[in-house]
């Protein structure tokens, strides 16, 4: 079957129901296919292979047709074309090998106090009923901040300002995707003000770079070469999936541990909680597919992918698969007690793209969930049940998962 065609109908009835629900459409999709694997059209993407069988994915996942920076629109007018997430083959290798030194478990575990203090001030501030979403966002803006910029009061502030307002200028994923709205005319339009804070914050950077404090100031020391306007693009990709996206999937993690009755355990056992994490983020994974695009003509699965057309390696088709996953609707964290199934289980990619900021994301929820268990005694909000809504490119718990205190 050939990939080939145009703006479709098909792209047209799509569109709300794949903005406003991606779980539901890809559940409701597969059902309708018989198979995790199947072609749809889609907005931005255009017709798209969707790749939700562990034995179509694996020769996807490293095919050296299909690229899978060159498939990174949205943040390209924003970020440039030379950081990692943009490079492809050799170029992405040796940049994934200087990046990933300053995210190994010896180089972090210095931050853990850190994020402790963070994370314990945050919650020692709550009202009685809150949403984990805010809670979390404002812990890890923090926490990245500090870690990348420096711990000094004056520094932090100045950094969460900074970040916060990049972060913020993406109010509509629209604005990452449609090129009209991509047109400087002056600090009054949104994508003006983008530009702007994101300059703010390169020339922050640089700042924090020669006072050598932080994260920056060490891959400063250790550029190897690269030039410093690079290491700070590298920098603002960082804040960019770093953030928001441990967030996120904490909140996740936080509505699932009170609606299965697992808090109490995770409390005592750090081992259940980061079984109860990772399950977490099979049953809701934040980003629910890899994108790659072909550069020439590609047969996968029984499909022709033609040259610019787009294939998706799929976690959250892979995590429901039950082929994969007996019974995949259940929350089941002892499923991470045995070795998992070969492309079974990947939040943060696959192959020579995962993310290179895996150590520093598990670390981080591990200790973060850890230290809100221990201060935190909590339960869903009455009648509140865990549904995905969309911030952006990400699926979060609608409404924040609200959570009320049980100790005054």
């Amino acid at each position: 079957m050939s990939l080939r065609s145009t703006m479709s109908l098909g792209t047209v009835r799509n569109t709300v129901p794949w903005l406003r629900d991606p779980y539901g459409f890809l559940g409701r999709a597969a059902a309708e296919e018989g198979r995790h694997t199947f072609v749809r059209d889609l907005p931005v993407l255009g017709r798209t292979l969707f790749l939700g069988d562990p034995e179509t994915i694996a020769p996807a996942v490293n095919h050296p047709e299909l690229d899978a920076g060159r498939a990174v629109v949205g943040l390209r007018s924003i970020m440039g074309d030379d950081s990692l997430i943009m490079l492809d083959g050799a170029a992405h290798a040796q940049r994934k090998q200087l990046v990933a030194r300053h995210f190994r478990g010896a180089v972090l575990a210095r931050y853990d106090e850190m994020l402790q203090h963070v994370t314990r001030e945050r919650a020692r501030a709550l009202p009685q009923r809150f949403r984990a979403f805010d809670l979390l966002h404002t812990i890890a803006l923090d926490a990245i901040s500090r870690v990348m910029f420096g711990d000094r009061p004056e520094v932090v502030g100045r950094s969460r300002h900074l970040v916060a307002e990049f972060l913020g200028s993406f109010d509509s994923p629209l604005m990452l995707f449609l090129r009209p709205l991509q047109r400087d005319w002056g600090p009054w339009t949104a994508w003006g003000r983008a530009l702007r804070r994101r300059d703010a914050l390169r020339a922050w950077c640089l700042e924090r770079m020669d006072a050598g404090e932080g994260l920056v100031a060490e891959l400063a020391a250790r550029a190897d070469g690269l030039e410093r306007e690079v290491l700070v693009t590298e920098v603002l990709a960082l804040l960019l999936f770093g953030h928001d996206t441990a967030a996120a999937q904490m909140s996740w993690a936080l509505a699932h541990l009170h609606a299965h009755g697992h808090t109490l355990r995770a409390r005592a056992e750090p081992t259940w909680l980061d079984a109860c994490l990772r399950e977490s983020m099979r049953l809701c994974p934040v980003v629910v597919h890899l994108t790659r695009v072909a550069r020439r003509p590609v047969q996968l699965a029984g499909f022709e992918v033609a040259a610019g057309q787009r294939v998706a390696p799929c976690s959250w088709l892979v995590h429901h698969n039950p082929a994969v996953w007996a019974e995949p609707e259940r929350f089941d964290p002892t499923r991470f007690e045995q070795d998992l199934p070969p492309q079974g289980w990947f939040p943060f990619g696959l192959g020579a793209r995962t993310c290179v900021g895996r150590p520093f994301a598990m670390r981080q929820m591990q200790v973060v969930l850890g230290t809100l268990l221990e201060q935190l005694h909590t339960e869903l909000a009455p009648g509140y049940r865990p549904t995905p809504a969309r911030r952006l490119v990400l699926i979060v718990p609608a409404g924040g998962c609200p959570l009320v205190s049980t100790r005054s």
